[in-house]
């Protein structure tokens, strides 16, 4: 049988957000894209309404990745409330993150949007609205979360078989990856804290993939070559479940490669046993598989 290298296992990515901000009730039409820490869950007395908004770009996990575990890490950066049930919602709609920042300093407000930024009533200000202010269940997110955990002073994490199906499913349809929303479960008042943002290095969203990589595939090698009258016969092994091409030319460095044959894959390993009748003085062979 052919020998094939291990798979290589254990392999963490560790992603920032390339996008994020908050939608807050009270300032319908401001936006908060740059400003750190971002103001999420619920007031005291049931107002304002924060929600976040996070997106990863996911182009360092190699297409072949076999994912074993996603966990979405945000970081608590002041916690005046007691531990609450967060909701992480995968968004159906884009969205612009926007450069608004607490022109007043530290009030929590964010600035008056510019065009394109999102904003509790728009995903695009001024004109391309959400379904309902801070987003609709249903048409601007997913109305199930994808996790539901606690967020208290610290660091928290939230990982579920639904937030790894989430990324496998951007990864196959890049143009569907609008992020997350996260929101306190049910609105629930005296739930609101503040998280870093990704102009907080040190704070920032963190997206963490576990994945391995399947084993590399040793190229097949021909042996076993003679030339019994004007017919080159050779044998190359073959793994299972696996397609093959043998190609020619009658230039050993010149020339296109021609196909000879195509080998389906077979359900178990197996010998191939090729012959070819030639009329050239020369003629070269190779075997390879995706």
């Amino acid at each position: 049988p052919l020998a094939t290298l291990p798979a290589v296992s254990g392999i963490t990515t560790n992603l920032i957000s390339v996008a994020d901000t908050a939608l807050r009730s009270s300032v319908p039409d401001n936006n908060f894209g740059a400003v750190t820490p971002l103001p999420i869950g619920v007031a005291l007395f049931g107002s304002p309404v924060n929600r976040c908004l996070f997106k990863f770009d996911l182009a360092a996990i190699p297409s072949n990745a076999v994912i074993a575990s996603v966990t979405l890490r945000l970081i608590v950066t002041a916690n005046p409330t007691a531990a609450a049930d967060f909701d992480v919602n995968r968004l159906l709609r884009d969205w612009g993150e926007g450069s608004g920042t607490n022109q007043f300093g530290h009030n929590g407000d964010g600035s008056p949007a510019a065009a394109g930024e999102a904003t509790w009533n728009s995903r695009f200000h001024p004109s391309t609205v959400w379904g309902a202010g801070g987003g609709e269940a249903g048409t601007d997110f997913v109305a199930t979360p994808s996790a539901t955990g606690q967020l208290s002073a610290g660091t928290n994490d939230f990982t579920s078989l639904e937030l790894l199906s989430d990324v496998q499913l951007w990864r196959q349809n890049p143009g569907t990856n609008f992020g997350w929303i996260v929101s306190a479960t049910g609105d629930a008042s005296a739930t609101g804290k503040l998280v870093g943002s990704r102009e907080d290095p040190v704070n920032a969203p963190n997206l963490i993939v576990d994945y391995s990589l399947p084993p590399a595939v040793e190229p097949p090698t021909i042996f076993g070559m003679s030339l019994v009258a004007n017919q080159v016969r050779f044998s190359f092994d073959a793994e299972s479940n696996r397609t093959y091409t043998v190609e020619y030319r009658d230039s050993l460095t010149e020339g296109a490669w021609n196909v000879l044959t195509n080998i389906p894959a077979l359900p178990v390993a197996a010998t191939i046993d090729i012959t070819n009748v030639i009329s050239s003085p020369e003629r070269y062979f190779r075997a390879h598989t995706p």
